[in-house]
C-alpha cells in the first residue's frame, strides 16, 4: 500500500518541467504553487504566469506539464520553468487563469507561489492568499503579486499558517503516511513501521498496568458514552502510557531520520554523472541537431590535467576524513536561501562548515529490529494471562491511548514546533531535504525527451510560446462581469438544489416549501423601492423582476393504488395496507371526490369529463410525454392542479388542497412545471421539478432546465439573422436546381465521382435543416397562439418545443462539423 501511495503522491509533490520548455533554455527556476484549503479552492482552468526580474521577464508561460490538469484544494505543485537568460532579481509575478473550468472548477484560491533559482539557490516568495474567481472577492482572475520581503515572511499569521501546514504533512506521524513529501529521506514504509511500533508499544505499556490484580473492595466510577464505557483509572492509564511511549517512539523516528543513506560505490562508478541543471544550447554543432564534434588531442589533454588537479585538491581538502563524507563534486543544486536576506550566504557557509550530526548507516538496522521485536512478543504473552473482562478493559484503554496519540500528542508536538518557529526563530522554515539530485534527474529526463523530438516539434513549441505572448492582453471587464453574473446564477441554482435535497423529505415539507419558498419567488408583489405592484402585466414577473411567467404553472401528481403489493402472512393481523413503488400497471387513474373519496357509480362518467385536481387526466389532455425520473419512468398523465394568476388566490388554492390531503401515502411523484421568458436576452426557460416519494420513506429530487430561443427576429440582430437565413435558402435552392439539371444530363453516372457524392450528402442535410427550421416555426406559431388565447387559462407545455429545438440545433452542429 505504501508503494502505491508513494507513486500516486509523487505527482503531487514531485517537480515536473513545463510543457513549453525549450532546449535553448539555459536557466532554470523551480515554481512551487500552493493552492489554498478553502471550500471550492481547486480549479481546472488554464493557469498562466509571467515572472519579471530586474533584467527581463519570462514571457507568458502556462503552468502545465502535460499530466496534471487540475490544481486540487490544498495541493503543492512543483514545476521546472526554463528561460534562455537569467531574469535577474525577481521583483513581481503576474498570475491568472482563463476561467475555462466547469462549474466549481472555474474559480481558484491561490495561497502563495515560491520561485527558486536553481543556479544560485535564492528563493522568492509571492504571497497571494486571495481568490482568482469572478464570483469571489473583487471578481478578478488576474493578480500582480510583488515579491515578499523579510518582514512579510516573518509576520506571525503568515509564518504560523505556512509552518503549521508543512509540519502537519511531514512531522505528524500518522498524517505524514499519506502526505509525506517525496524528497524526504524518511520513507513512507519507515513511517508505517513506526506507526505499527507505536501501536505495539502502547499495547504493552497498557498491559503493564493490567498485570496486577484489582482490589475487589475498591470503588470505581464508570463513564458511558453511547456504547462505550470506561473508568477514570482507564483514562489515567491511557494518558500515562502515551507519555511513556512518546520518548521511545521519538528515538526510533530520530534513528530513521538521521541515519546516512547507504552508498553503492559500484553503482556510482558506472552511473552517469548528473549535469548541473544546464541544458544544451541549440546550435548547429549541438547533439540536438546532429552528432557532437570530436574533441581534439589538445582538448583531451587539458581536460585530463584539470581533472587530475581537482582530484588532488579534493584529497587534500578532506584528508583524514571518512571516505563516505568526501563529496565527489559540488552539489548541482545550491542550498535554498531567502532572497534579500543579507545573512543568507553567511548562514549557508556556516552550515556547510558545521557537519550535520548523522548516524552510521548500520544504525538503521537497530531501528528495524526494535520496531519488529520489541513489543509484539511481550504483548501476546501478557494478553494470554487475562480473562475476557480484563482483556476488554485493556483494549479500551489501548484505543484511548491510540486516539490520544493521533488527536492530542502528535498535534501538540507539531504546534510546539510551529510556535517555536513563529515566535522565537521568526523565519520561514525552508526545506531541509536535499532535492538537488532529484531536480537534476528531472531536467536530464526532459532533456533526453527533447533530444528525441524533431525540429518541427520544437518549432511548434516555440511558436506556441510566441503566440501566447502576442495574444496576451488584460482580462476584458465586460466579459468578466458577464461571467460573474453567469456564475452567480449557477450558485443560486446550486443553493436551490441543496435546499431541496435537505428540506424536502416528506409531504408536509413539500407543502411548506411551496408556500414559503416557491410562491414568493414565482410571483412578484413589490417593486425594488418597496411599493406594491398594481398593474397586471407587472405581476407576471417572477421574484427577480427580470423574467416573466409564460402561461400558468402546473402541479401534476402520479399515484399508486391501495394494496398494490401483498402483506407477509405473519403480519396481516397488524398491517392492513401495502403500497408498492410506482409502475405503469399499478398506478391509480380513477376519478375521485375531494379527499380521495370514491364517487357513486352513476357519477363516474360525468366526473371524468371535469378538469379538477381529483380527476385523472391522460397525457393527450395534458399534452405531456412520459418522463424518465431518478427511480422510475412516469406517464404523461396525472392529477393536475393549475396555479392562479395572482399569488393570494394560488395560496388559497394550495391551502385547500393541503387541508383535503391532496398528497398522501399513495403519492409517488409530484411534477412542478412552468416556463419563464427573459426579454433582456430573448430566451425561454422551461423547467420540470420532480419530487419522487419512495415507498420505503423519504424523497428524492430531480430538476431539468431547458433554455431555448423561439423568437429569432428581435432587435437589430434579428435583421442580420433573417438576411443570413435568406442567403442560406438561396444558396441551397441554387445548388438544388444545379443538382437536378446534372442528374437529368448524367443520370446515375453523376454518383461515380466522390465530390458529387459529397455534394449530394451536403445538399440533403441542407434541405433537411431548412425543413426542420420551417417545422420549428410552425410549432412556435401554434404554441404562441395557444398562449395568446385569453379564453383559456391553461398550462402551455414548452417542453416538447425545447426538446425539438435541442434536436434541431444538434443536427445543425453535426452538419457543420
Amino acid at each position: 500500500m505504501a508503494v502505491k501511495v508513494r507513486k500516486r503522491l509523487k505527482l503531487i509533490w514531485g517537480a515536473t518541467p513545463l510543457e513549453d520548455n525549450l532546449p535553448s533554455d539555459n536557466y532554470h527556476y523551480q515554481v512551487t504553487v500552493y493552492t489554498g484549503s478553502k471550500k471550492n479552492a481547486s480549479t481546472r482552468s488554464n493557469v498562466s504566469v509571467v515572472l519579471s526580474g530586474d533584467e527581463c521577464d519570462s514571457g507568458v508561460r502556462r503552468l502545465y506539464d502535460g499530466i496534471r490538469k487540475e490544481f486540487p484544494k490544498g495541493s503543492i505543485y512543483n514545476f521546472i520553468l526554463s528561460v534562455e537568460i537569467p531574469l535577474g532579481q525577481l521583483s513581481f509575478l503576474r498570475i491568472w487563469h482563463d476561467n475555462s473550468g466547469k462549474g466549481k472548477l472555474k474559480s481558484w484560491y491561490l495561497d502563495q507561489v515560491q520561485v527558486t533559482d536553481l543556479q544560485t539557490g535564492e528563493r522568492f516568495f509571492f504571497l497571494c492568499d486571495r481568490w482568482l474567481a469572478v464570483e469571489e472577492d473583487d471578481g478578478m482572475v488576474d493578480r500582480i503579486i510583488p515579491v515578499a520581503g523579510l518582514e512579510d515572511l516573518a509576520a506571525f499569521k503568515q509564518l504560523f499558517s505556512s509552518s503549521a501546514k508543512k509540519k502537519l504533512t511531514s512531522d505528524h506521524l500518522w498524517f505524514s503516511v499519506f502526505s509525506r513529501p517525496t524528497r524526504s529521506s524518511f520513507t513512507r514504509v519507515q513511517r508505517i513501521s513506526c506507526c505499527m511500533s507505536l501501536l505495539f508499544m502502547t499495547m504493552i505499556t497498557n498491559a503493564m498496568w493490567f498485570k496486577t490484580d484489582d482490589d475487589p473492595n475498591q470503588k470505581t466510577t464508570t463513564l458511558k458514552m453511547g456504547p462505550f464505557s470506561f473508568t477514570l483509572q482507564q483514562v489515567f492509564i491511557s494518558f500515562a502510557s502515551t507519555m511513556i511511549v512518546f520518548p521511545v517512539n521519538f528515538i526510533l523516528i530520530t534513528f530513521f531520520r538521521r541515519c546516512r543513506q547507504k552508498k553503492n560505490t559500484i553503482m556510482q562508478k558506472n552511473q552517469q554523472v548528473p549535469k548541473k541543471g544546464k541544458w544544451k544550447n541549440v546550435t548547429n554543432g549541438s547533439q540536438l541537431w546532429g552528432s557532437a564534434p570530436k574533441r581534439t588531442r589538445w582538448r583531451k589533454f587539458k581536460d585530463s590535467i584539470e581533472e587530475l588537479i581537482n582530484s588532488h585538491r579534493r584529497r587534500r581538502k578532506y584528508a583524514g576524513e571518512d571516505f563516505d563524507d568526501v563529496p565527489e563534486e559540488e552539489p548541482a543544486i545550491p542550498e535554498p536561501r531567502i532572497a534579500g536576506d543579507p545573512d543568507g550566504e553567511k548562514k549557508i557557509k556556516e552550515k556547510r562548515k558545521k557537519k550535520p550530526k548523522t548516524l552510521p548507516h548500520w544504525c538503521i538496522y537497530i531501528a528495524w529490529v526494535c520496531n519488529i521485536t520489541l513489543s509484539g512478543f511481550f504483548t501476546i504473552l501478557y494478553s494470554m494471562e487475562w480473562g475476557k473482562e480484563k482483556a476488554n478493559e485493556w483494549l479500551t484503554t489501548f484505543l484511548m491511548s491510540f486516539f490520544q496519540s493521533v488527536i492530542v500528542v502528535q498535534p501538540l508536538k507539531v504546534m510546539a514546533i510551529v510556535a517555536f518557529i513563529a515566535c522565537i526563530l521568526k523565519k520561514p522554515d525552508l526545506d531541509e531535504e536535499d532535492g538537488g539530485e532529484e531536480l537534476n534527474n528531472v531536467i536530464m529526463a526532459h532533456d533526453e525527451e527533447m533530444l528525441k523530438k524533431t525540429t518541427t516539434d520544437i518549432d511548434e513549441i516555440a511558436l506556441k510560446r510566441k503566440q501566447a505572448n502576442e495574444q496576451f492582453k488584460p482580462p476584458d471587464t465586460a466579459e468578466l462581469e458577464k461571467a460573474r453574473q453567469t456564475r452567480l446564477n449557477e450558485l443560486k441554482m446550486e443553493a436551490v438544489f441543496k435546499e431541496l435535497a435537505a428540506y424536502i423529505t416528506t409531504v408536509d415539507q413539500y407543502w411548506s416549501w411551496l408556500d414559503q419558498k416557491l410562491l414568493p419567488s414565482m410571483y412578484a408583489t413589490h417593486y425594488p423601492d418597496g411599493t406594491r405592484m398594481r398593474r397586471w402585466w407587472n405581476k407576471r414577473c417572477i421574484g427577480d423582476l427580470q423574467s416573466r411567467r409564460v402561461g400558468i404553472p402546473r402541479l401534476r401528481q402520479l399515484r399508486v393504488k391501495d394494496n398494490s403489493c401483498k402483506v407477509n402472512p405473519y403480519f396481516r393481523n397488524v398491517i392492513h395496507h401495502c403500497r408498492d413503488e410506482y409502475g405503469w400497471t399499478d398506478d391509480d387513474t380513477k376519478p375521485y371526490l375531494p379527499g380521495w373519496v370514491k364517487p357513486p357509480e352513476e357519477n363516474i362518467t360525468a366526473l371524468k369529463k371535469q378538469f379538477n385536481p381529483w380527476v385523472y387526466q391522460n397525457s393527450i389532455k395534458l399534452r405531456s410525454a412520459p418522463y424518465v425520473g431518478t427511480i422510475t419512468t412516469y406517464k404523461g398523465g396525472g392529477y393536475a392542479v393549475l396555479f392562479e394568476r395572482e399569488i393570494n388566490r394560488t395560496k388559497k388554492l394550495l391551502e385547500g388542497l393541503k387541508n383535503q390531503i391532496w398528497m398522501d401515502a399513495n403519492t409517488r411523484g409530484i411534477f412542478l412545471e412552468f416556463t419563464v421568458y427573459n426579454p433582456n436576452v430573448n430566451l425561454f426557460g422551461s423547467m420540470i421539478m420532480l419530487v419522487e416519494f419512495l415507498h420505503s420513506g423519504g424523497a428524492t429530487q430531480r430538476m431539468e432546465f431547458k433554455i431555448f430561443r423561439l423568437l429569432s427576429y428581435v432587435g437589430g440582430l434579428g435583421i442580420l439573422v433573417l438576411i443570413a437565413e435568406i442567403l442560406y435558402a438561396c444558396f441551397t435552392l441554387y445548388f438544388l436546381v444545379r443538382f437536378i439539371s446534372k442528374i437529368k444530363k448524367e443520370k446515375l453516372k453523376y454518383f461515380k465521382s466522390f465530390w458529387n457524392k459529397l455534394e449530394f450528402v451536403l445538399l440533403v442535410f441542407s434541405c433537411a435543416v431548412i425543413a426542420m427550421y420551417a417545422f420549428k416555426q410552425i410549432l412556435t406559431s401554434v404554441t404562441l397562439k395557444a398562449l395568446k388565447d385569453s379564453s383559456k387559462a391553461d398550462y402551455v407545455n414548452f417542453q416538447s418545443m425545447a426538446l425539438y429545438d435541442e434536436c434541431m440545433v444538434g443536427c445543425a452542429h453535426a452538419w457543420c462539423s
